[in-house]
Parts: structure tokens; sequence; C-alpha cells
């Protein structure tokens, strides 16, 4: 078989594959976590687990000069990860949760003992742009531990961009940019699936890494995996006219990540056939410096990109098990790459 007739068999079986970028066992919601494992250390929460955030979330983009217009975004995001919990070196009664979603903002990684409960060790962060943008983060919610071996939990979050004073030609990039308002309503679960914080050592996990060659870089081999995560977002954009809706989309993306201890990162990104990218980011250590790669389905206009023919990957989703499966065209060369991992009880 050719390589333009194997490129045209992916292709086709992507069409007729269905319209969702995630997979599941069943057509009913999506079962992640895994049943409570009680033979581990109920003592402490450090460990890896599995973790399941259910975010609905709204955003509006609009003008300082015009805010009769504005472009509204409702979404919603499933995420599915393996993460690790530490305790904090600089407090014993906060526990730090190593998500690694692409929009992991909206969570908070940073959870303090208050009473019987857990709280977010920041509940307000306020920040800037030099002197043109004021930011205000706030977060408000809930995490409860049970027994250290399994917790849910809920919050809220608010974001606010106002500008200061009159910001000129800058104020149409900020506007794209930064929402002037954004706020989400997560919730979340989790189950501890190991006693061990090295990936490598946890003998409770299945985890394979297979790596194409153009992602060599990475290596397929590495045992410093810190974080995986899946995520799905369905996602409606509408534009808004003197309060009136002129225009609605609607859209999914899904996007899986892996990060590594080294702050080495690799991430799948997919919404079309014509809107797909791969990126890695690799950090040097002894350099202290992080180089960045990108293939993209999209029109490469720099040399910090390199041009993908094709692109198309699926999530599966089941029971105590994640894995992603990618099939791209570089140079008219097919590259797959596949990554799992899975409980062994």
């Amino acid at each position: 078989m050719t390589q333009k007739s194997f490129l045209f068999l992916l292709m086709l079986s992507t069409l007729l594959a269905g319209c969702s970028l995630f997979e599941n066992d069943s057509d009913s919601t999506i079962t992640f976590l895994p049943e409570v494992n009680h033979s581990l250390n109920s003592d402490t929460a450090e460990g890896i687990w599995m973790i399941e955030i259910d975010t609905s979330e709204s955003a509006s983009y609009y003008h300082e000069n015009d805010s009769d217009r504005s472009d509204d975004f409702d979404i919603h995001r499933s995420d599915y990860g393996v993460v690790r919990i530490r305790e904090s070196e600089e407090n014993p009664n906060t526990v730090l949760i190593e998500s690694c979603s692409p929009d992991s903002r909206t969570f908070s990684k940073s959870w303090t003992k208050s009473g019987s409960s857990f709280v977010p060790t920041e509940d307000i962060i306020v920040d800037g742009l030099e002197d043109s943008y004021i930011f205000q983060t706030y977060i408000i919610g809930t995490l409860e531990f049970d027994n250290n071996l399994s917790f849910q939990g809920s919050s809220t979050f608010e974001f606010k961009a106002s500008p200061i004073g009159h910001i000129g030609f800058f104020e149409d990039i900020y506007s794209a940019i930064f929402p002037k308002t954004q706020e989400a309503d997560i919730k979340f679960k989790a189950v501890k699936v190991s006693d061990e914080l090295d990936f490598s050592q946890a003998t409770e996990l299945d985890l394979i890494i297979d790596l194409s060659n153009s992602l060599s870089p990475i290596q397929s081999t590495d045992k410093s995996t810190t974080c995986i995560n899946a995520q799905n977002n369905k996602i409606i954009s509408t534009t808004i006219v003197d309060n009136v809706p002129k225009a609605s989309t609607s859209s999914e993306r899904s996007v899986f990540s892996i990060l590594y201890e080294n702050a080495t990162q690799l991430s799948f990104h997919e919404t079309s056939q014509e809107d797909s990218q791969i990126y890695y980011r690799v950090h040097d250590t002894t350099s202290d410096e992080t180089k960045i790669t990108k293939y993209t389905t999209r029109e490469c206009s720099t040399n910090s990109c390199n041009q993908l023919d094709y692109y198309s990957h699926s999530i599966h989703i089941s029971e105590g098990k994640l894995e992603v499966s990618t099939h791209f065209s570089l140079n008219n060369t097919i590259e797959t790459t596949s990554i799992s991992v899975s409980t062994r009880y």
C-alpha cells in the first residue's frame, strides 16, 4: 500500500468514526475513576491519583470603547487525569495537586486545611500587566478527603481584567487576549491509585509511552512522568450586539498532555482536520533554557512551526484507564504515537 493510499484510509476512517473526539465503553456518561484501593496508605494524601474535573465556564471579550458588542463563550470542559499529590514542604497542612490540564488556572492546585476540609490556599490574586491592566482572580471552594484514599469537592472561579487609564493601540490586542469577565463552576473527584510519587515505581499502574520518530527529543523511556491529562471542550460562541445575540457557532476541542519532572511537556490538540497541532516543550536543566517545537495543520508562516499534511487522534476513557493514539503525516511520512495508563487492580 502506498503512503498516499494509507493516508486516504486514515482520513476516511476518521470521518466514519463519528463526531466525538472522545470514546468510552458505552453511550452513557464516562466512568473513569477506579474503585478505592483500601490497601494503600491512609495516613497521608501523598501519592498518585486519578482525577476527574468537570467545569462549566463563561467568558466575555469586548472592547472597552464598544461595550455594546461582545463575543461570549459558554464552555463545558471535562478533564481526566493521572496526577501526583504532594504535601507542601513549607506547610504540612497544604497539599499540592500537580495537574497539567491546559486550562488549569481555573482549578486551584494548592489547598490548605481549614477545619475538617481544605480550601484554596490563595482565594484572591491581584496581578497586572505593567501600567496597562489590572487582573483580579477570586477562587472559593472546598475539598474533602475520605481517609486519604479519595476526595471530592467544588469551587467557583472569577476573573476580571480592567484597564488602567487609556492604553491606546494596545487596547485592541489586550481585549482579544484577556476576557473582561470569566466565571467557572467546577466539580471534581479523585481516587488514590498508588502511594508512590514516581510513576516508574508505581506497581499498581501500567504506563506505556510509544512516541513517533519526530517526537524523539522526548524519550519514550523517560521515567520522570509527573502528570497525564485528557481534556474535552464543548464550546458555544455567540456574538452579542446591543444585548441581542446575532450569531452563534459550536465546536469541540480535545487536548492530551504529558508533563515530565524537568518541565518538558508534550501536548496534542485537535479541533478539526484543518485546526490541529502537536507541540512539545523541552527544558534543558543545564542551560536553563526551554525550546518549543510545533507541528500544525494550519498554514505555517514562520520557521518556528512544521507543516502537518494530516492529523487525527482518538482518546479512550474507561474505568481505571486512559489511552490516546495519534496518526499524522509529516513530509509524506506517516507517524503514530500511542500512550496509555491504567490500574492493575
